[in-house]
């Protein structure tokens, strides 16, 4: 005879886009704290701005994965660090040119963009991470408003938003019957 295991209480399921924003920001964080020790971690060019703009996107992409219950937060991670983490990714790929970088992995690098020379300088692998990153992300996003989310979430608030108007104009009735 087998047991039916059910979740703990209060245990909501996560949407695709929940779980992408968990997994992308629980390795962004990693990546960041590993560029932090480490400038020149698996070929990168991580300067130490660098590292904290990876290590608060990763922190705040897992925090709206995993503890905000709502997936529209979710979504907006996803899709405003995407099209960062995708930009930048582009604008490297477009702008780069030969060149050896001062930060990092420092041997020569045949499509590095420099941004601010010692600061924020990316080389091709910075430029295919980001871009993979950017397109992971924005995959999250879309999935998200491919489901209705951004149409469901605001008839879910506008119902949210009439059922509390409906409780403070009883609230109201009843003081005034007193």
């Amino acid at each position: 005879m087998t047991e039916h295991v059910s979740p703990p209480q209060g245990f909501k399921p996560r949407n695709f886009t929940q779980v992408i924003s968990l997994i992308v920001g629980a390795v962004l964080f990693v990546l960041g704290a590993c560029g932090l020790l480490y400038p020149g971690f698996a070929g990168l060019h991580l300067g130490v701005v660098h590292c904290l703009i990876i290590c608060v996107a990763g922190a705040t992409l897992f925090y709206n994965g995993g503890w905000k219950d709502n997936g529209f937060y979710a979504f907006m991670c996803c899709f405003f660090f995407g099209a960062f983490f995708g930009l930048l990714g582009l604008i490297g790929f477009i702008f780069g040119s030969p060149g050896t970088p001062s930060i990092g992995f420092t041997e020569p690098d045949p499509n590095l963009f420099v941004l601010i020379k010692g600061i924020a300088e990316y080389g091709r692998l910075d430029h295919i991470l980001n871009a993979f990153i950017g397109i992971i992300l924005m995959g999250g996003a879309f999935d998200w408003q491919r489901r209705g989310g951004l149409t469901s979430y605001r008839t879910h608030r506008k119902q949210q938003i009439i059922k509390e108007s409906e409780e403070k104009r009883k609230q109201r009735l009843r003081y005034a019957h007193r």
